[in-house]
């Protein structure tokens, strides 16, 4: 009777670790579920602000996964809605409504997320003043993790003054050898988050400039190219990109408000 007893009670104890594993396990898919479905309809409501030609899949995540290589990428953004008009992902307006290191660069910083998220499902890791560096020294605008893996990513724009001025292809040799050495030197400076490879996105304000980079890039010394993945953005008929930042205003504070009342809701 005793033997039969406990051998109860450990038929018990099983059922109850099955029982448990199942609803760990259901649990787990559940959040896998609510997760992905939420990025998904995030993504679904954002499809009319612009458009992406030019299908970088699958090679861009090829050279994502490629850590020793440099890529360089070419494609086209275009919209018919203002800045302001934009509906942006929660990292988006966080680097939009985070103070930088200077500059007037908040638009095309926050615009080169929203590609990265919309296209690769990028999560934001830090922003440019919360990457720590250690020592100082270059550094670089944003990280994101993309495919499980971190990556740094440095932004610039590659435009001349007055505009509609050429864009030569010594202004963009020259603007790809300062930035690609910057990269190369912030990599081996950042400590939290940590990356070994990044993107530097250039928003190129024309074809012709992208054509330019194109070329000047085909000449840089392979060492400065490093395994840093080159993506030119042409954005003709972005002003607001290139030029100034009045563009920014309440909206998007409001759409901040709104996401954090609407997590704060949920939780």
């Amino acid at each position: 009777m005793i033997f039969l007893f406990f051998f109860l009670i450990d038929k018990k104890k099983e059922k109850q670790k099955k029982n448990l594993k199942k609803y760990e396990l259901a649990k787990a898919f559940l959040s896998f579920f609510s997760s992905t479905s939420s990025s998904l309809q995030e993504k679904e409501k954002f499809q009319t602000d612009f458009i992406l030609n030019d299908e970088l899949e699958p090679e861009f995540s090829k050279a994502l996964l490629n850590k020793n290589s440099p890529a360089f990428f070419i494609h086209s953004f275009q919209t018919n809605v203002s800045f302001q008009d934009m509906n942006l992902c929660s990292d988006s307006l966080k680097i939009l409504n985070t103070p930088n290191a200077g500059g007037n660069s908040i638009i095309s910083e926050t615009l080169s997320n929203e590609i990265l998220f919309r296209s690769f499902n990028s999560k934001l890791l830090a922003t440019e003043m919360e990457i720590i560096y250690y020592p100082t020294g270059k550094i670089t605008d944003y990280a994101v993790k993309i495919h499980d893996t971190n990556f740094g990513v440095s932004v610039t724009r590659a435009m001349k003054y007055p505009p509609n001025s050429p864009y030569t292809e010594e202004d963009a040799k020259r603007l790809l050898k300062k930035k690609l050495e910057g990269v190369i030197a912030s990599t081996k400076l950042a400590i939290k988050p940590k990356f070994k490879k990044q993107i530097l996105h250039i928003w190129a304000i024309n074809s012709q400039a992208a054509e330019s980079l194109e070329k000047a890039y085909a000449d840089i010394d392979p060492e400065i190219k490093s395994n840093t993945i080159v993506l030119v953005t042409i954005a003709e008929n972005c002003d607001f990109i290139f030029w100034n930042s009045s563009q920014i205003n309440n909206n998007h504070n409001n759409q901040n408000q709104n996401q954090k009342e609407s997590k704060n809701d949920r939780n």
